[in-house]
C-alpha cells in the first residue's frame, strides 16, 4: 500500500491483509491510498486506489463582532472568520434558535483556507433580551461546526416619568425634583 504517492510499504498478511490507521498519521484533506499485490516471483499486480477525504477537525467560526455578551440594537453587523484545515467555503447565520440558517458574505484565503465573513442583523426584529446569533461553518468537505454567538438586545427605549415638581405646581426657592425611570433590559 501507499498513501498519496508516498513510498511502497508492506501491509500485514498474506492473502487477506490490513493496515490500520491512526487519524494522527495523515494529513487532513483529499487522501489517496493505493493498494497493489507482489507474488513470490516479484510479479506487480494492478494498482487499486481510493480516495477519501480525512477530516480531523470540525470548522471552528469566531465572531470579531459583536462580542459574547455584548449589548445590540438595531442593525448590528456581525463579523469575524472561519477556518478548517480542509478550507471554509461557507459561513451562516440564524437568530430562530437554528431553525433557518442565511448565508453570510465573505471570501476564503486560498492559502490558508480561513474564510472571513460579515453579516447585517436587524435585531428590531428580536425581542429585548439574551438572544443567541448561531454561525455554522460548512468545510471542503462538508463537515459543518456551530456555535452560538451570546448577546442581550435592547430595542426599547427606556421610559421615564417625572413625579415632583406636579405639572401646575407651585415651587419655592428650594423644591425637590423627583422621578423614576424604567428599562426593559439595562
Amino acid at each position: 500500500y501507499r498513501v498519496d504517492a508516498g513510498e511502497w510499504q508492506v501491509a500485514e498478511g498474506g492473502a487477506f491483509w490490513s493496515k490500520y490507521f491512526k487519524a494522527s498519521e495523515l494529513e487532513g484533506g483529499r487522501r489517496k491510498i493505493s493498494v497493489r499485490g507482489v507474488d513470490v516471483n516479484g510479479l506487480v499486480g494492478p494498482e487499486r486506489s481510493v480516495l477519501f477525504d480525512m477530516d480531523k477537525n470540525r470548522p471552528l467560526a469566531a465572531a470579531e463582532a459583536p462580542l459574547a455578551g455584548a449589548l445590540v440594537g438595531g442593525v448590528v453587523a456581525i463579523r469575524g472568520t472561519a477556518s478548517d484545515e480542509n478550507s471554509v467555503v461557507k459561513v451562516e447565520f440564524s437568530v430562530d434558535g437554528g431553525k433557518t440558517f442565511a448565508e453570510a458574505k465573505g471570501g476564503t484565503d486560498k492559502k490558508t483556507g480561513t474564510r472571513s465573513f460579515s453579516a447585517n442583523i436587524d435585531t428590531r426584529k428580536l425581542p429585548d433580551g439574551p438572544a443567541a446569533i448561531w454561525l455554522r461553518s460548512t468545510d471542503g468537505v462538508g463537515s459543518v461546526g456551530e456555535i452560538p454567538v451570546l448577546v442581550v438586545v435592547d430595542n426599547t427605549k427606556p421610559v421615564v416619568e417625572l413625579v415632583s415638581p406636579a405639572p401646575g405646581e407651585k415651587v419655592d426657592a428650594v423644591f425637590s425634583l423627583f422621578g423614576f425611570s424604567r428599562d426593559e433590559v439595562a
